[in-house]
């Protein structure tokens, strides 16, 4: 139907990329991701396991989280950096990539999919690309401590850090 092409039309161009994952760890459907120096081979992630294509610690770790939101049935968030190689596996890429970029800071928001028609049960996993406002934090809290002329720390970072050293030897019961 139209209206069917026209959702389809809008979720092929949302920038960001959402995976729908089942119980297995299994890629079921890849949504959105137009952005191909990141989602490069996205296409052709469905039928895959993140097994196949992240370390084994990561794939791991990825797969507790979509566990955790299938028991819990609700919305669990997750920070991740993926580095470049692991961009490359999960947009099946081999080789150097032109447009490919350095390790990238994701912010996931996995939720159990009610409803979608699969063997298992799925999980909606929304990853948003943070790297920009990730290294805009680091730079304000670097300005925000640091004195822009010598480099070295402002009177608000030393006066921190000896308030945090005082707590310390007093806690510890030692003479500073």
């Amino acid at each position: 139907s139209r209206r069917n092409h026209q959702l389809e039309a809008i979720l092929r161009a949302l920038p960001e990329v959402a995976f729908v994952i089942d119980r297995q760890g299994r890629y079921v459907e890849v949504i959105g991701g137009a952005d191909d120096r990141l989602y490069g081979g996205r296409r052709e992630l469905p039928g895959h396991r993140m097994h196949d294509l992240l370390p084994r610690e990561m794939a791991d770790h990825f797969l507790d989280i979509v566990h955790r939101a299938l028991k819990n049935r609700r919305l669990q968030r997750h920070e991740y950096t993926l580095t470049a190689s692991e961009l490359r596996a999960l947009s099946n890429e081999r080789g150097d990539h032109p447009g490919m970029l350095d390790a990238q800071r994701f912010e996931a928001r996995i939720v159990p999919l009610h409803g979608y028609e699969h063997v298992e049960p799925v999980v909606l996993w929304a990853a948003f690309n943070i790297t920009a406002r990730t290294e805009l934090e680091e730079e304000l809290r670097h300005l925000a401590s640091t004195d822009d002329l010598t480099g070295l720390s402002n009177r608000r970072s030393a006066v921190d850090r000896l308030q945090r050293i005082c707590r310390r030897m007093h806690r510890d019961g030692r003479p500073l």
